[in-house]
């Protein structure tokens, strides 16, 4: 089924893929067709994405734009992590949790803090070390190769849904990793769990 896209959504895409001068990279993070990004591009240089040319007459609305959208991601992102905080704040083994993030200000700010309370531990990745996030990194590849690649959406809901159910009823607990000596997560969990219980 055909995807479609807002006016103000082709921008994003269009205007990122020119910053960073790589479209495959764009499209693959936004989870986007790389030929839809290719023709967006095509229709800006031609004029024809005319809201562009709108919102870049009006830098102050240009930023205005920009700030909006950053704010409803920020909410977006805090939503997601109370959610999470909530379901692992029920478990016996909470305190185990660690959230890794870079050095960023919305990880460091007093409200991300008072979110994540005693719950969870905080760890940062040092400064210019891209192997503090190695693990992420690998998980989102899996993630985006085993499922996102695999189906289409048809809301964000409907996406949501399906990359909760894809880590709750297969990453966890039947797909097995080679860093677990090919263990579950479930089983590395549990085989944990058994070896604290018996060293107390």
């Amino acid at each position: 089924m055909r995807k479609n896209y807002s006016l103000e959504f082709k921008i994003g895409p269009v205007s990122l893929s020119e910053q960073r001068g790589n479209v495959s990279s764009v499209a693959e993070e936004l989870w986007i067709c790389k030929e839809s990004l290719v023709n967006w591009r095509k229709l800006h240089k031609e004029g024809k994405l005319s809201k562009e040319k709108q919102i870049s007459s009006d830098p102050i609305r240009e930023e205005l734009l920009r700030l909006r959208k950053e704010l409803e991601e920020t909410k977006l992102e805090r939503d997601i992590l109370k959610k999470v905080v909530g379901i692992f704040s029920k478990r016996d083994d909470h305190d185990s949790l660690i959230f890794h993030s870079d050095s960023g200000i919305q990880y460091a700010c007093t409200e991300f803090i008072s979110i994540v309370g005693r719950n969870i531990t905080r760890s940062m990745s040092g400064k210019g070390n891209c192997y503090d996030n190695a693990v992420a990194d690998s998980f989102f590849k899996t993630l985006k190769t085993e499922l996102a690649y695999q189906n289409k959406y048809e809301t964000r809901d409907h996406a949501k849904n399906f990359v909760f159910e894809y880590i709750e009823t297969f990453y966890n607990t039947h797909r097995r990793h080679s860093a677990l000596g090919n263990l579950t997560i479930k089983e590395y969990q549990n085989l944990m769990s058994n070896q604290s219980k018996n060293i107390a």
